[in-house]
Formats: C-alpha cells, structure tokens, sequence
C-alpha cells in the first residue's frame, strides 16, 4: 500500500452526535480510507487515505447523499500530508474504558453524554450506544481518570457502572413494573371520580379533594423522574421527551389545582387531574415496555464468551498441571483430549485429529489437524490427542476479535431515532410561543380579560401534550412484535419491524439456514459387478461404524435404517481426515477420500475421475470405497435443502427483494446443490468459499451500494455480519450468540419465517405512519382551536379540561388503531 496522506474535508449540516456517526460511518465506507474523524464543532473530517486507491470527489457525493453538505478546501492537492505514525505513543498514551450508562431516553441523551465525556481534558473519544446503553472512551490516563468520566456523566444527569449485570437489568424491569402498577392504583380513582363524578355519592367538593391529593402524589413519586430529567435536559441546552412530558403534566396539574385552591377563579371550574395522571402512567407504562424489551441485551458479548474453554492442560518439563485457560501465555505447551475445546489459538507441535471448527468457520464437516497446523481456540477436538504451542491468547485470538467485531458492527449503527425525539427539540418551543402568542394576543390586542386569555393559554399547552405522539410507535411496535411472537417471531428491538420494512436485499447463509445443516445418505454409486447399492453401504457401515466422524455417522444411519446387517470387522485403524482401514474376513477394507485409497495403491481411470467429478457437482461429499485392490464405488452424503426452503424463498422473491446466498463450500458443490434442488433462478448472486470474516465485508459492500440489508444466519461466523447488516436474522436452530446477536430470532427452524417478519414489519410501519398522522392532526388541528380561532365566529371556546379530553381521544385513537393491526392476515407459504 502507498504512503498514507491525511486532509481535511469541511462538512456542514451537522447538528447532534447522530450527524457525526452517520457522516463517519458513510466515510469509513468509502474505498482508500484508512481512518476518519469526524467534529462537530468545527464542522469536519479528518481523512487518512491512500491517494492510490480513493476517489476524494466520491467522498463528497457520498457525503451528500446521506443529507450534509462537504468540500475541500481551493488548496486541497498542497494541503494533504503523510500520516505520522502515532500508533507507539497512542499505545502508550491512550487508554479505554467502556462502562454502562442508566437513565438515557433519546438522542439527545446519547449527545448530552457525549459532550460531557468529550469535554474532559485528555478524552480522546467518546462513543455512547443507545440501544445496548454504554459508553466506551479513549483517554490519557495520566491526564484524567475513571472516577472523573463518572462524575462527567454524573453531571450531565445521568449514572454511570463500570459493568452493568443481568441482575440489574431485572432489577430495573421489577422497579419499572413496581412503578407502573403503584401509578395505576393511584390514577385509574382519579380518572373514575373525574368522568364519573355525578355518579358518586360525595360532594364536588370532596371529590376534587381527593382527587388533588391523588394527583400530587402520583405527580411527585412516578412523575418526579420526568421532572429531574427536564431539569438535567434543560441544564445540558437539550429538549427531549422529558421535558415534553414535565410541561404536560405540569400544565394540567398546576392549572387543576388552581381550580380546586381559588375557585371562581377561571371561565371555567371542571378540573382535569386525570389528564395529567393518567399520562404519567402511559409514560410508565412504556418504560416498563422498554425495560423488558432490554432485558437480553445484556447476555449477547456474555454467549461469546462463554464459548471459551474455562481450562487449559499445560505441560512443564513432560509434566500436565490443569490451569485457568485466562493463564496461558504466548508459546506455552498444551495437551487437548479428544472432546475437549481448544483453549486458546495455536499451532499444533505433534499429534494428527478432527477438529470441528464450525462455531468459527459455520460448516459442519470437521477439520484435519496435524503437526505445523494452526487451531483456533472454542473450537473442539473431536479425536485424537493434540499438544498445540500457544500464539495468541486472550485479546488476540480469533474468538475475541470476533467479540470486538460484533461490538464495533453494534457501535457503527446509528443510534435509535423516534419521530417524537426528534422533533422534540423544535415542538417545546413552538409550543410554548403559541401558547406565550395567544395569551399576549388575547389578552393585550383583543382586550379580553386575564382569566379568559390565561385559560386558552393552558388549553394551547394541554391539547399539545405530546402523548399521542409518543405512544404512536411504540404501541404499534408491541402489537406487532406480539403478532410476530404467536407465529414465531421474535422481535428484540422496537426498530427492527421498522427497519425491516426497508429491506430489499436479503443475505442468506447455507449452512443451517436453507440446508438442514445435517449430512445424509444422498447417493450410492457401485462400480463393481458383485457389488449392488446394499452391498456396498453395509460394507462402508460395517467400517464406519468404529468412527465418530459426521460423515461416518450418516452413512451408518443409512445402513440402519434399511436395516442391512453389518459385519465384524478387526485391526481398525482410523486416519483423520483420511478415512479407515480394517481386516474383514482375511481382505483389507478402505472407505475414505480418494487420496486414502491412493496412499494404499488403489488407482483410476480416467472415466472414473470424471464420474466422481460429476457426483460432486450434484453437490455430494464423496466417501470411496475398496476391498483389497478392488474399487468398489461411492457412497455420496450431503446437506440438504430444507423441504420449506424453496417455498420461502420464492415469497421473497414475490415481495421484490434480492437474494444472496452465502456458503463456505466449493463452488461445484454450491452450484450442484442448488441446480439439484432448482434454487438456481432464486439467487441473484451465490458467493461461495466465504471466509468468517468476509460476511461482514460482504454486507458492507451491499450497504455501500445503497442497498438495506437483512443478513439471515445461524452460525457464531455469522454474528458480525448479523450486527452490521440493517437488520439481523438469527434462525432459532442457531447458536445463543447469533440469536443475541440479530434483531429478530425466529424460534422455530424454518425460514418462511422470514418472509413473515417483512410483511409484519412492513404492516407495523404503515399501522406507524398512520398513528404519527393522527397523532400530529390533533395538534395541528387542536391548537388553533384551542388557541381560540373559532372563537369569533362561532363563540365556542374550546375549555382545558375538553382539550384534556381530545389529547385523551387522540392516545386512544392511537393504541385503537394499533390493535387493529392484529386483523391483518400475515403472508405465509403455504
């Protein structure tokens, strides 16, 4: 690679951390970039690429596209340098932490957190995750330390743990649930003594008593974390959903007692304490939601890592002592046993085995290990004994950059954005000068008094509680992921039905997900006269049978379940990924590959060579049989296709996606497999011999392209391309980590499902999109009304406790039209 250079690239139309991720992640896109980073404040990115692989002038096209603006500067050819090499003193200098952050809500949380850590001296850099709520800085240890990032957060309103467990996110979900129901207890009287007050055998007056002391108390014990959270919000020169939600309750609240203390005092003397009760428990209600629906992410880095072996043999001086396998140093000598995992990445210094590496590579056939291979630690011996020299361990192990690579996919997303949040920043001070603009122009202009101007203030303030707003997506989301859930789909992030919608390119993993994932029987070819296709499987199966191998073990199923006999067979000898030998009745019996019978003198002609090649086509691993010198045929097993596979398929096809298919196999037996099973005109691409870490490369390139990608796998290889994909599907016969990893896991195996989730997801997005528009139209609507518009012409006005009730209608309307969305017929092959 050319000698690095480094520019500026001036940006403009950022506003929030959210602009600086998206432009980073667009950039780190682009072909020659090496590194980037991008400011706020001033409005840049620092670029380091080869000039002989970039295109500069794609990089602003790249940049627009995305919704900013970017230019270099007149000088840009004499402006650019040589990167120095800081690696050494970043190294030396630069140390990170990551550590969870409790108490965010939206965006503007995650950029509040953000500039506090990144106001610090010696902060390098600050990244806060919203959807996994943790924070991961680099710093100068000698400059500023834990304690100091912990009161920064502390500072913006906000608490900061070094390690946030699965015991405290249950914690958080029990006191989220003890808040709703305590809330519930306190507002459904409050509501019931409102609306039905006539009905009641107690005074007005009474009734209004109890009812200002109910609604204080839910006011300043459930309604208390609005208000500190507004405090906090303000403070850090942010508006978010706090501070939406403190100003509703507030209104309703502060103008209700007014009403009950000085009565006479306004146009009108009906109270609305439930409007600001029972908001505070719809907001309950939905963080208690939200805490549930958090309540695995904890357990996603957890199943890597608890794919490490807890133990190592390690041998000193022809001595094996058993030690933790975080012990284990660099060249370090260690023993595994047949069915033990490998502790760690290493080279193997004697002994030959299988080693089934398929929680690394996702394929099922084990692999052979002999003297000078490398082996890769979680993955497990399967026969034989290995004594491996340990090379990397810990941080630098395939398994851990795994990990990393699933952290940083995780990171690269931009964070969770709600439409309520993101107009939030703007609709609290609109509101609030409408609200300031009717009272001054009432009161000050129109000569009304001070009682009627005040009034439609507060009608202004309430009818725009944005609780309609809030409650649109989530109650879409949870009627539709409950959908999902009854016919086996499981949503684990309220954006991901959103997101699905938006998928048109879908990346399939073979193994496990269109195939079985389980080898069998797929071919008998004898290619001796005395020999028929029984004959040849039970004399396999009588060798195969000493053996644990996958392909062994296939071939024995078969042999048993046409129920042939098998013979006793002596002097076994077994070569790992070769095949056996074995005396049957005074004969040498071989069943291996064709390299097995090589080695024992067995020849072919020319015409055979060309018959295996075919059978391999048809997408079979082939297992060769002789007898003495005797040739004797084949014994072809595979993977195969699923029976739903070609039906789910095709539907996807229907909904106008693209799809990919993704296999580690050899390109004759991809290709054979799926003309065998007539697949071929389903797949627009078939990528085969894909490495582990070519998946998340391979997404990656589709997302350059402008594609939005859903990644379908089961595998541990899969997780960082099921992170970095749009949306990640984890099938439900996949490991824990893939399944914790993707956003949606369907529980059964079967991927029909998937075509499932993309027409509930797009369903729930249009059931959105409904709910945001009836949502905004009672305030675009409301307010001027409320605000007294009508008034002279009709001389109605529009009283706060009626436009407590149509703020009422409006979350009813939107939860209404969410359960509605439970009468739409999903599609599902038939």
């Amino acid at each position: 690679m050319a000698e690095l250079l480094t520019t500026i690239l001036n940006l403009s139309g950022l506003t929030c951390e959210h602009c600086v991720k998206r432009v980073q992640k667009v950039l780190n896109e682009q072909r020659g970039i090496n590194h980037v980073k991008v400011s706020l404040d001033p409005q840049m990115a620092e670029i380091d690429y080869d000039p002989q692989a970039a295109d500069p002038e794609s990089w602003i096209s790249a940049v627009q596209k995305a919704g900013y603006d970017a230019s270099f500067d007149a000088n840009f050819e004499t402006d650019t340098r040589p990167v120095p090499d800081k690696t050494l003193e970043f190294q030396q200098a630069t140390d990170s932490i990551q550590f969870a952050v409790e108490g965010m809500t939206c965006v503007n949380c995650v950029r509040a957190v953000e500039e506090r850590l990144s106001g610090l001296p010696g902060v390098e850099r600050a990244v806060v995750n919203l959807a996994n709520e943790k924070a991961r800085v680099s710093f100068d240890p000698t400059r500023v330390d834990q304690e100091s990032l912990f009161r920064a957060v502390k500072e913006a309103g906000y608490k900061a743990k070094k390690v946030r467990t699965l015991q405290d996110e249950q914690e958080t979900e029990r006191q989220a649930r003890k808040w709703m129901v305590c809330t519930a207890i306190l507002a459904l009287p409050v509501a019931v003594l409102t609306w039905f007050h006539d009905a009641v055998p107690l005074s007005t007056q009474t009734v209004n008593w109890i009812t200002l002391l109910l609604a204080t108390a839910i006011q300043f014990t459930a309604g208390w974390i609005f208000y500190r959270g507004a405090y906090h919000a303000l403070k850090n020169r942010n508006a978010n959903m706090d501070v939406l939600i403190a100003l509703g309750i507030s209104a309703a609240y502060g103008y209700s007692v007014l009403t009950v203390l000085f009565p006479g005092t306004f146009h009108h003397q009906m109270h609305f304490f439930e409007a600001a009760a029972l908001l505070i428990l719809f907001v309950r209600f939905g963080k208690w939601m939200e805490g549930r629906a958090r309540g695995k992410a904890y357990d996603t880095l957890k199943s890597l890592i608890q794919l490490s072996a807890d133990h190592a043999n390690r041998i000193i001086d022809d001595k094996e002592e058993r030690i933790a396998a975080s012990k284990v140093e660099t060249g370090d000598l260690l023993r595994v046993r047949a069915g033990e995992k490998i502790p760690i990445d290493g080279t193997v210094v004697s002994g030959r085995s299988l080693v089934n590496e398929a929680m690394i590579t996702g394929e099922s056939l084990p692999v052979e290990k002999k003297t000078e291979d490398t082996v890769t630690g979680a993955t497990i011996n399967q026969s034989g004994v290995l004594t491996i020299k340990a090379t990397r361990v810990g941080h630098d192990t395939v398994l851990a950059h795994i990990i990393e690579m699933v952290e940083e996919a995780q990171a690269d997303k931009a964070p969770i954005q709600r439409f309520a949040d993101a107009v939030s920043s703007v609709f609290v001070p609109i509101v609030v000068a409408i609200s300031l603009i009717t009272f001054s122009v009432w009161y000050l202009l129109l000569s009304a008094s001070f009682v009627f101007s005040f009034t439609v203030a507060i009608a202004v303030l309430v009818i725009a509680c944005p609780c309609a707003l809030g409650l649109a997506t989530p109650t879409a989301i949870m009627v539709g992921s409950g959908m999902g859930l009854n016919r086996g789909v499981l949503v684990k992030r309220a954006s991901a039905l959103e997101a699905l919608a938006r998928v048109d390119t879908v990346l399939l993993d073979k193994t496990g997900t269109i195939t079985t994932g389980q080898l069998t029987l797929n071919a008998i070819v004898p290619e001796h006269k005395d020999y028929a296709e029984n004959d040849l499987l039970s004399l396999a199966a009588s060798l195969e049978q000493a053996s644990s191998h996958p392909v062994a073990q296939a071939i024995v199923k078969a042999a048993r379940s046409r129920e042939l006999g098998l013979d006793s067979v002596s002097e076994t000898h077994e070569e790992p990924g070769r095949g056996l030998k074995a005396t049957l009745k005074d004969n040498r019996l071989l069943v291996g590959n064709r390299e097995w019978l090589e080695q024992h003198d067995i020849g072919f002609s020319s015409a055979t060579e060309e018959k295996a090649l075919a059978l391999q086509t048809g997408g079979n691993t082939l297992v060769w049989v002789a007898l003495d010198q005797d040739f004797l045929g084949w014994i072809g097993v595979a993977d195969s296709i699923k029976p739903t596979s070609k039906s789910a398929l095709q539907l996807m096809i229907d909904q106008g996606l693209e799809l990919v298919l993704l296999t580690g196999d050899l390109e004759k037996t991809a290709y054979g497999l799926i003309k065998e099973n007539q697949l071929q005109d389903l797949f627009s691409r078939v990528i085969t011999q894909v490495k582990p870490q070519d998946k998340i490369e391979i997404v990656r390139d589709y997302q350059r392209q402008g594609k939005t990608v859903c990644m379908v796998g089961d595998g541990i290889n899969d997780a960082p391309a099921l992170a970095q994909a749009e949306i990640g599907v984890a099938i439900g016969s996949g490991t824990d980590v893939a399944k914790e990893t993707g956003e949606i896991v369907l529980m059964q195996d079967d991927i029909r499902q998937v075509p499932l989730a993309i027409d509930l997801g797009r369903k729930t997005l249009a059931k959105i999109k409904q709910n945001l528009f009836w949502a905004l139209i009672y305030n675009v609507v409301g307010i001027p009304v409320a605000a007294g518009v009508l008034y002279p012409l009709t001389g109605a006005l529009l009283q706060p406790e009626f436009a407590g009730l149509a703020m009422a209608l409006s979350s009813v309307s939107v939860v209404s039209n969410s359960i509605l969305l439970r009468r739409k017929k999903l599609l599902y092959p038939e």
